[in-house]
């Protein structure tokens, strides 16, 4: 285990108890510059580097429109699908 990947799990594991769970079933923690290259998203960074731009009020408003309009979605849906 690299020193990197030890502090963060000393540092995060009394602020995460989920996260001390998932350890002791056998999951391993990946670095977040390892998630990126394993998921292959570096393409997209650009576009998710531009929401940390914006204040943290605003990415708020953002994150709850975004939660508006899906629980909308799904209601739409739901609608729909009642229709006969």
């Amino acid at each position: 285990m690299t020193p990197s990947i030890a502090s963060f799990k000393e540092e995060f594991s009394s602020k995460i108890p989920a996260l001390t769970l998932l350890s002791s079933l056998g999951y391993t923690f990946i670095p977040p510059g390892e998630c990126v290259v394993l998921r292959g998203n570096i393409a997209h960074w650009d576009n998710l580097n531009t929401l940390f731009i914006y204040p943290e009020k605003i990415r708020k408003v953002i994150y709850i429109t975004n939660a508006i309009e899906s629980l909308n979605s799904v209601l739409r849906k739901a609608r729909e699908l009642s229709k006969v």
